[in-house]
């Protein structure tokens, strides 16, 4: 009988950490997509400030001269 309640308890504590480990994980996604306006708004505020223009040059193709 002693055997079933140290698996048992075992079992409790296992069960602990994965669930701190899981909360841990979600908080960090959390504050990462709470930072994600302001490096939204940083990167735009660097767009414009280099000039604002996309430049895409393609290189020539061979069928179409």
């Amino acid at each position: 009988m002693p055997e079933l309640l140290v698996a048992f308890l075992a079992l409790i504590a296992i069960a602990m950490v994965v669930a701190l480990v899981i909360s841990f994980v979600v908080n960090v996604i959390a504050g990462a997509l709470s930072l994600l306006p302001v490096v939204l708004v940083l990167l735009v505020i660097w767009f414009f400030v280099r000039g604002g223009r996309i430049h895409v040059e393609f290189p020539d193709r061979r069928d179409r001269e």
